[in-house]
């Protein structure tokens, strides 16, 4: 990211102020954020200098982006989604609501929309600014939309989605038309029921998502991947630990360095520090990690939803002098993964997108 602002970010506060400081910026992942968000804190304690402000992000890495970010500011205090509920009760129980915040900053803040996360909302804070690439309705929780930022006017790196597909075996999508075959007849049964008002009808799609993750022929197209991309730096990302595990060790077997980041604990650092150029992750690193020396992503397998599939390719978009980035997505034919390649969403002016049939 570079040091000066970008255009969109010198209207944001006023934009957010006239909202009564209760609003949702919804900008497309890697358009700058936290910095913008750092500029808006910065302004309202000029107006407020006495007010309690607490940020709150997905995960820890992003926490410590916030972190550095603000390092200027004194005085915020950070926490997850689920630590900052738990810390409201723990106030509350001591009868020290005194210590509530009088801002809550909510990075990724579609987050909201989960039950347990949504309750950060529940303890009367007067101010709020939600930010998120997908939204999804958290404005309706948490102050409405005061501003749009799309690719166009985001700074984003020059980026090709590739999208490689590969036919699954004969016993790989025998397995997927028994499991479509079970949702077709469930649906005829109950002709009113959809994936979001019926539990039992989910399911049966979240196993035949599971089907798909599962095709084998995932980690060979993603070990081709690598090897050809090999001396850049590469993210991949697997719905499955099991998968992410298996693809780790392959590639240690053919003697390519990598790191595995399944929690908090595990392998970033490696990656950050340069010790090597491949991350594999299961999900962790979908939402709000920001690398900018990233420009390859491999995605292994992935969810259908374009709030998902925005989400993991901010990951490596975010720009960088002379950067160009590349996705791969794998698609197996003949499944529920070729709904990507009828969703153009990611197709920008700074985003194209391809088909590969053979790597």
């Amino acid at each position: 990211m570079t040091e000066n602002k970008y255009a969109w970010q010198e209207k944001t506060f006023q934009l957010w102020a006239n909202t009564g400081f209760k609003g949702t910026l919804y900008a497309c992942t890697s358009a700058g954020k936290t910095r913008c968000g750092a500029n808006c804190i910065k302004q309202y304690l000029e107006f407020f200098p006495l007010d309690r402000v607490w940020i709150v992000a997905n995960t820890k890495e992003v926490i410590n982006q916030w972190k550095a970010e603000c390092k200027d500011i004194p005085d915020l205090e950070y926490f997850t989604y689920l630590a900052a509920v738990s810390r409201f009760e723990k106030l509350k129980r001591e009868n020290r609501e005194r210590f509530f915040p009088q801002l809550l900053i909510l990075d990724e803040c579609h987050i909201v929309m989960a039950k347990a996360s949504g309750r950060v909302l529940d303890y009367g804070v007067e101010h709020i600014l939600g930010m998120s690439g997908t939204p999804n309705g958290s404005e309706r929780k948490i102050g409405p939309i005061f501003q749009k930022v799309n690719y166009d006017e985001a700074n984003i790196a020059e980026t090709q989605i590739h999208l490689v597909k590969f036919p699954p075996t004969e016993k790989e999508m025998q397995k997927y038309i028994k499991q479509t075959n079970s949702i077709n007849g469930y649906r005829e049964k109950w002709p009113y029921s959809t994936y979001y008002n019926d539990p039992r009808l989910q399911m049966l799609y979240l196993k035949r998502r599971q089907i798909t993750y599962k095709f084998e022929s995932r980690l060979l197209h993603a070990i081709k991947l690598i090897e050809k991309n090999k001396e850049r730096k590469i993210m991949c990302f697997c719905m499955l630990q099991e998968q992410a595990k298996k693809l780790s060790s392959e590639l240690l077997a053919r003697g390519i360095d990598n790191t595995l980041h399944l929690s908090t604990h595990e392998g970033l650092s490696r990656f950050i520090n340069g010790d090597v150029n491949i991350c594999i992750s299961c999900k962790k690193l979908q939402v709000g990690f920001n690398y900018p020396e990233a420009d390859v992503a491999i995605i292994v397998s992935t969810a259908t939803a374009p709030l998902t599939l925005c989400q993991t390719i901010g990951r490596v978009i975010r720009p960088l002098d002379g950067k160009h980035a590349d996705v791969y997505i794998l698609l197996a034919e003949g499944t529920s993964d070729e709904s990507i390649d009828e969703n153009k969403i990611f197709v920008k002016d700074k985003i194209t997108m391809t088909t590969i049939d053979k790597i």
